[in-house]
């Protein structure tokens, strides 16, 4: 952060129609969300649903293959096979870079490549190039009020300060955008895999397996991006300088490399002929393809799967909740904004907040309501049978447990209640009771009873 931060304040008054009509296009919004936060939830159970369905296939047709060798009879089969992934010897020219550094952070990279190359024992699958900038930014701070009438006054601080961001940021946007200035980025993020067949090693022995792109992408994703190569490297375009001294500038940039080396990889996929391993499809017309790093045997990469799938499922269940909530919150507003007219500032008073909380309760739950009833429809639209079977097993629990309490309430209104008003509230038959006969005792100024006992 750099010491001589500065900053400013503005305030703008919007009035009330002004929020009203901005509430207003608010709902519009929401409209357009609650369709979209059903589709989704209805997608995401299918999605699970169609999933699961294709691991369960898959554990029954995979085939081990244990000694990690192609064998053209498992052409068209589902395998389950590991290796270490290992491919020709690669450099940041062979990875596609489309566009070149500069020559003296070049020279770095590529030292600090051939030390990773000689560190990982193999070659280089994947590289990705982070880019930094030392940048003004713009932090804003905004205090809301509302005012007599429905009214609501923002009073916005502007702070600027410098700090290393990974995102460039545009100075024409600033509020103050004349006396902050960030000059154009010359780099950007870029990321690189290898063009060459990736194929698997068993003990260094090749096994004549080859991974196709799209279990490539799966491993480097599992593997975050890959390893730290090197430190990193600052550049100063106006001076084409590496690693200056002094003090850090406006418009600096910092490189960071990672890199994913040879990994051990597991994997569930389809032999094609000559070895490549692609996504299979089953008979049903269903596809799976598993990828992980590490040693790992068929049936732990199907508990794996099954785990993603659940994982998957409660997130989109999540987000779908969430994004009805939301667009359900938007449709309420003018509620609360209305509201604000009765606003009295000087005494705490404002009837929109109130109203704008307990909104957004309710909101919640009738998101959480609707979400249910959605991913339950799914389910009968996606599973016919099993949530026939479910429905009717709740319903006959829901028949018997009825059944239950109209027996009870029979009973108890075959047991002839009567009602005694001088000692038990309730009495019923072979009940005894006690029959009192209250007279007044004028020595200690209160009443007495004499009691017998009686049979009803």
């Amino acid at each position: 952060m750099d010491s001589q931060a500065r900053s400013h304040t503005t305030v703008t008054h919007q009035s009330w129609f002004g929020r009203l009509g901005q509430s207003c296009g608010g709902v519009c919004v929401g409209i357009i969300l609650c369709i979209v936060a059903p589709a989704l939830l209805f997608w995401n159970e299918g999605r699970a649903i169609d999933t699961a369905r294709a691991i369960h296939e898959a554990s029954t047709a995979v085939i081990p293959i244990s000694q990690s060798a192609y064998d053209s009879r498992n052409d068209g089969s589902l395998i389950a096979v590991s290796g270490l992934m290992a491919a020709p010897i690669s450099s940041i020219e062979s990875l596609g870079d489309a566009g070149p550094l500069p020559s003296n952070v070049t020279d770095i990279l590529n030292d600090e490549l051939s030390t990773f190359r000689k560190n990982a024992g193999g070659s280089l699958l994947h590289l990705s190039r982070d880019v930094s900038y030392y940048e003004w930014q713009e932090t804003r701070h905004t205090r809301k009020q509302k005012t007599v009438g429905g009214g609501e006054t923002t009073t916005t601080t502007y702070s600027y300060d410098k700090s290393w961001v990974s995102t460039h940021r545009d100075s024409s946007s600033f509020d103050d955008q004349y006396s902050y200035y960030n000059p154009p980025a010359q780099y950007s993020d870029e990321s690189f895999t290898t063009r060459e067949p990736v194929e698997l090693t068993h003990s260094g022995k090749d096994t004549g397996f080859s991974l196709n792109s799209m279990l490539v992408s799966k491993v480097i994703s599992r593997a975050h991006g890959g390893t730290n190569v090197g430190p990193s490297v600052i550049w100063r375009p106006s001076t084409g300088e590496v690693n200056p001294p002094g003090i850090t500038k406006v418009g600096d940039h910092q490189f960071s490399w990672k890199a994913v080396g040879p990994k051990v990889v597991s994997a569930i996929a389809m032999q094609l002929s000559g070895g490549q391993l692609s996504t299979w499809m089953s008979p049903r017309g269903r596809y799976f393809l598993y990828i992980n790093i590490g040693t790992y045997n068929a049936k732990e990469m199907i508990v794996f799967a099954e785990n993603e799938n659940e994982q998957t499922t409660w997130l989109l269940r999540a987000v779908g909740i969430i994004i009805w909530w939301f667009a359900l919150t938007l449709i309420a507003k003018p509620i609360s904004v209305m509201a604000d007219v009765g606003t009295i500032p000087c005494l705490g008073f404002e009837p929109g907040t109130l109203i704008e909380y307990l909104t957004g309760c309710i909101a919640f739950f009738v998101a959480l309501a609707l979400s249910t009833i959605t991913i339950a429809v799914a389910w009968l639209f996606y599973r016919p049978m099993f949530s026939i079977i479910l429905l009717s097993v709740a319903g006959m629990v829901a028949c018997y447990a009825r059944k239950q309490v109209v027996a009870k309430k029979q009973q108890l209104q075959d047991q002839d209640v009567r009602y005694d008003p001088v000692n038990i509230p309730y009495a019923s038959e072979n009940t005894i009771l006690q029959d009192q006969e209250i007279k007044y005792d004028p020595i200690y100024n209160m009443y007495a009873s004499k009691t017998t006992k009686m049979k009803v």
